[in-house]
């Protein structure tokens, strides 16, 4: 017995996984099995769950059909995800997803997907201020996106998805832009707008990003970011210089700031990162 709890302890601090994967110019499959056990420390990096077992397997195809203007490919396909608990077995999360998507000449996207999810809460959340309660959830939702490629000096990306939402629904659209006027520059902006509804409440959560790069050369880039968050009602700034002052060597400086844009408008987090690398040859 106390071996079999050592072995069962053991386990528990490690994490294993199996992938099997085919592809050939018309079809695609893959599985995949992991187990994160419930003591798993990543050291470096995060894992998302603890104490899972994950299945997943994917199958499509990607015919190339000839005489339809403008299309270079279309991509059906089916993919199953499910968690369960490494202990108990009990599933925790099942989403079994069908899309369509269809690849344009230019390198533009337009994917239709259908998702089937279920979930079970273990430990109560809160969403913008809504609680989702412990329980088991089966909903369905419909989403679908539209993407200009990045290949183009402005691209970007809209997408809607309506649906269950745990025991409510959702309605989202998002859009997201992005602006290469030359070498230097990349500007992009994005807004998501989430109209839902749980326990009979009906509230929305809206988020809005605005992302400036700078490259000067080749060895010294700027950046900044900001973030709105309308549930939260928070803004998050976060902007970052970095100097390449020799080969796989760095200087970086970070500024990050979190602030509530309520009637106090107070500072709620703020730091001033330095990091400094220098490669060593031996």
């Amino acid at each position: 017995s106390t071996g079999a709890n050592a072995s069962a302890t053991e386990l528990d601090r490690n994490i294993a996984m199996a992938q099997l994967a085919w592809r050939d110019p018309i079809w695609n499959a893959s599985a995949l099995y992991k187990r994160v056990g419930a003591d798993f420390d990543p050291q470096v990096g995060f894992v998302d769950r603890r104490g899972v077992e994950r299945w997943f397997a994917t199958l499509g195809a990607h015919p190339r059909p000839q005489g339809i203007p403008l299309v270079l490919e279309l991509n059906p396909y089916v993919d199953v995800d499910l968690y369960t608990n490494a202990a108990s077995g009990v599933t925790e999360t099942r989403t079994v997803e069908s899309g369509f998507i269809t690849t344009f000449v230019d390198g533009g996207t337009l994917a239709l997907t259908w998702r089937d999810r279920f979930e079970r809460v273990l430990t109560p959340f809160t969403v913008a201020g809504q609680a989702v309660p412990l329980g088991s959830y089966d909903f369905q939702e419909f989403s679908s996106t539209y993407t200009v490629p990045a290949s183009h000096s402005l691209s970007g990306r809209l997408s809607f998805t309506r649906g269950g939402f745990f025991d409510g629904t959702r309605t989202s659209l998002g859009l997201e832009m992005l602006y290469r006027p030359n070498v230097h520059w990349q500007l992009s902006a994005g807004a998501q707008r989430n109209q839902l509804e749980l326990a009979g409440t009906p509230f929305t959560a809206d988020l809005y990003t605005v992302r400036a790069r700078y490259a000067h050369d080749t060895r010294t880039f700027g950046s900044l970011f900001v973030q709105y968050n309308g549930a939260a009602e928070e803004v998050i700034t976060n902007a970052r210089f970095n100097l390449m002052h020799a080969p796989l060597s760095d200087i970086f400086v970070v500024f990050t700031e979190r602030r509530g844009i309520g009637a106090d408008r107070q500072v709620l987090e703020r730091g001033i990162t330095l990091k400094v690398t220098q490669l060593l040859a031996f």
